[in-house]
């Protein structure tokens, strides 16, 4: 979920990755950093951070490198407080020796782009004064919360270039990266996760019904989906960093499915069981969150993969948002323009709802102008109730 190339190249097409500057980051090798120098292992520890990683790429002029890392925290509240504590230490450290030859000059907190919550931008000017002569260096970072994960990306410059413009753009890719990871778009490395670690029994329903939740019984079955439809899938399924997730799936046993005025090709449902309450709400709060750009590359991406399951080749994909007011906790709902190779142009709603500790994804995929609100959200509030009914109290 840290950048990578790819994510850069558009930016920055001459910065190729630093392998040795590019790896796991325990609380003993970050330790009394020069960002946060009275901070041993313990006092990281004592804040809740479990692990990181970093990546670097070096600017091959010498004149500035740019920085991605995650800090996993034990919960979201650990999290939001390690990014309140690292701003209240900067703001003590304006000329300070924080380390030998190093001194902080200035630091400053500059208006942040909206990602996860809550999300700081700061610059820090620090002189070197080692080097002959002093080398002065601006560290331009953003900083924010997803889950229970501190993402951070920045530019550290040698010049006095102003790198907001660069920061804001590295900061919203990798946002981006890290929200096609909690999709399921792209692998997230099983050392990497997105929540707090757990000490699970042997298998996902198991986990479930340890707690209490009957996570079958929170989605869609054939009694409520009109007769031709039939079950393309379903099971639990395990992904890294959920306590369980169950998915069921339907299709027609014909063309299409009739569900009122809409017409549909596919059903998709799914229930994530989430190690609190306040994760599977901070998952559905950086949905709402997304800016149009933002917004913009992962409808792409999420249409992609919907069409794509269902046998298309997508070509072009609008997204917009959809009113899902009065679900759950709360609801973010998208919907999909999908054109297609196959000359069948789609639409696609697509459904998330914050319960408790769960967190629902419905997605309708039909032709196109023919998947309609008034057919799909009664089924979304059908599942926003069974997942009341089937959550211990």
């Amino acid at each position: 979920m840290v950048l990578v190339e790819e994510d850069i190249e558009s930016r920055f097409p001459t910065l190729v990755l630093d392998p040795a500057a590019t790896g796991f980051k325990d609380n003993e090798s970050i330790a009394n950093g020069a960002l946060l120098p009275n901070d041993d292992a313990d006092d990281l520890a004592a804040l809740g951070r479990l692990d990181g990683y970093s990546v670097e790429f070096p600017d091959p002029g010498g004149l500035f490198l740019v920085q991605s890392s995650l800090d996993q925290f034990n919960s979201n509240d650990s999290a939001i407080g390690f990014i309140e504590h690292q701003i209240d230490v900067l703001a003590t450290l304006v000329g300070v020796e924080v380390q030998p030859g190093i001194t902080i000059d200035d630091f400053r907190v500059i208006e942040p782009p909206e990602l996860g919550e809550p999300t700081i931008a700061y610059v820090v000017v620090a002189t070197f004064s080692d080097f002959i002569p002093p080398l002065v260096a601006n560290f331009t970072f953003v900083s924010w919360v997803r889950e229970n994960v501190v993402a951070n990306a920045g530019v550290v410059g040698f010049t006095s270039e102003d790198r907001t413009e660069d920061v804001n753009f590295l900061a919203k890719q990798m946002n981006l990266r890290i929200t096609s990871a909690l999709f399921g778009l792209i692998e997230v490395p099983p050392t990497i996760v997105v929540l707090p670690a757990v000490t699970p029994p042997p298998n996902a329903e198991e986990r479930a019904v340890s707690e209490g939740f009957t996570l079958p019984a929170m989605l869609l079955t054939l009694d409520d989906l009109p007769e031709g439809t039939t079950v393309e899938f379903q099971s639990f399924v395990e992904f890294e960093g959920l306590v369980s997730t169950y998915e069921r799936n339907f299709v027609p046993e014909d063309l299409v499915i009739e569900l009122g005025g809409s017409t549909l090709v596919s059903v998709g449902t799914r229930v994530d069981l989430y190690s609190t309450a306040e994760d599977a709400l901070s998952f559905v709060e950086g949905l709402e969150a997304l800016e149009t750009e933002t917004l913009e590359i992962v409808g792409d991406q999420l249409g992609a993969f919907i069409a794509d399951e269902a046998g298309f080749t997508p070509l072009e994909i609008v997204t917009q948002t959809l009113d899902v007011v009065d679900l759950g906790d709360l609801a973010v709902g998208f919907l999909l323009d999908i054109e297609t190779a196959e000359v069948v142009p789609l639409d696609a709603q697509v459904i998330f709802i914050a319960r408790g500790r769960i967190v629902a994804q419905v997605t309708f995929l039909g032709l196109d102008l023919s998947v309609l609100t008034e057919d799909t959200v009664p089924l979304a509030e059908l599942i926003d109730q069974l997942i009341l009914e089937n959550s211990p109290p």
